[in-house]
């Protein structure tokens, strides 16, 4: 979604989109803290949620999930690694 090539890499509305949709794991974080307003450590932790995801996108992309050697349930891959990031939301 945000891999910048060619006339992208100057594409004001995509880097915006981009920080919006940050933004809005910055406040679910947040939120878990039981506050509306974001502080350094929603940052933080969103930013580790953000990559996680990333990294764990382009893996199933580039095809390194489907050799066996990763776990096929993903979604309690990605439970486990928000309570871990975010243990207040369990």
């Amino acid at each position: 979604m945000f891999t910048w090539s060619g006339e992208t890499e100057k594409d004001d509305a995509l880097y915006n989109l981009g920080d919006q949709k940050f933004s809005v794991v910055q406040l679910e974080v947040a939120k878990c803290h039981g506050r509306t307003e974001i502080i350094d450590d929603d940052r933080q932790r969103a930013l580790m949620l953000w990559s996680f995801v990333h990294g764990l996108s382009f893996l199933s992309i580039d095809g390194k999930l489907s050799d066996g050697k990763m776990p096929k349930d993903l979604e309690t891959l990605l439970v486990e690694i928000a309570r871990r990031i975010v243990p207040e939301a369990s």
